[in-house]
């Protein structure tokens, strides 16, 4: 099967990326060469599309019952617009995928799974809320996933948006709605794979390619590069942060993932 394109592939093409299949889709392995793009992230800030990053939208009277029933966690000490790690598990007590998932509302919440984990996830919700009064529907690319990561990352962003990104008004695992270069739409998540301050963003798909390169027009005096799959890959082998797939499988249960 032929490798997808991204809403992103003729931007990365025209940056000069090495870019290649990675997982089913055309992705950027690197800009420069990986350990450059790796030690500009811990040091300064990197930006990363997280290709094939989508989320899926449970909303109705019943879906934080159906979020309880499927993940480990009790979703309903978390605020609105909080969110958390957790797994989604078979009926065996295996990892089905190891998830961020966040409360909108009480009737609405968002589901990140891995991006090759996707269609399983939702067949899952559908057929455990089956009976429910609850909608499950991947909201595809409506959405592009970007991941900028970081020490300068909040300075980068901040100056584009008039949310509040400080500490205090946006801790790890929460979001906001906002807008950001003028584009509405935009949820910006305090989340990310590399251990170091970072965002990861839900940016119209529309609106993609302009908002990447202003990221980046905006970043570039505070170090800001863009960075391809190797050093995304080695930032989160550094931090131990697992994957499905290749550090867990639905073999693993979360007490022997570490993660219980």
């Amino acid at each position: 099967m032929e490798a997808k394109k991204t809403p992103l592939y003729h931007t990365f093409i025209a940056r000069g990326a090495n870019v290649r299949n990675a997982g089913g889709y055309f992705a950027p392995i690197a800009f420069s060469d990986p350990k450059t793009e790796h030690l500009t992230t811990r040091e300064k800030a990197g930006l990363f599309e997280i290709f094939g990053q989508f989320l899926v939208e449970v909303s109705g009277r019943d879906a934080e019952r159906l979020i309880n029933e499927t993940h480990v966690a009790d979703v309903t000490k978390l605020h609105d617009m909080k969110g958390t790690y957790c797994g989604i598990l078979n009926d065996k007590g295996g990892f089905l995928d190891d998830v961020i998932t966040w409360r909108v509302n009480a009737r609405k919440f968002w589901v990140c799974p891995a991006p090759h984990r996707v269609d399983v996830i939702v067949s899952h919700l559908k057929e455990t809320g089956k009976g429910m009064e609850v909608n499950v529907v991947s909201l595809g690319y409506r959405y592009t996933s970007l991941s900028i990561q970081g020490p300068q990352s909040r300075a980068c962003l901040q100056e584009m948006t008039d949310a509040d990104l400080s500490n205090d008004a946006l801790k790890p695992f929460e979001i906001v709605e906002t807008s950001l270069s003028g584009v509405d739409d935009v949820i910006i998540s305090r989340t990310g794979f590399t251990g170091e301050l970072g965002y990861e963003l839900f940016i119209p798909t529309q609106n993609a390619e302009d908002l990447y390169a202003a990221i980046l027009e905006q970043g570039a005096d505070k170090g800001l590069v863009p960075c391809g799959v190797a050093a995304m890959v080695s930032l989160r082998i550094e931090k131990r942060y697992p994957i499905f797939g290749r550090d867990i499988t639905e073999a693993n249960n979360p007490v022997e993932a570490g993660l219980g």
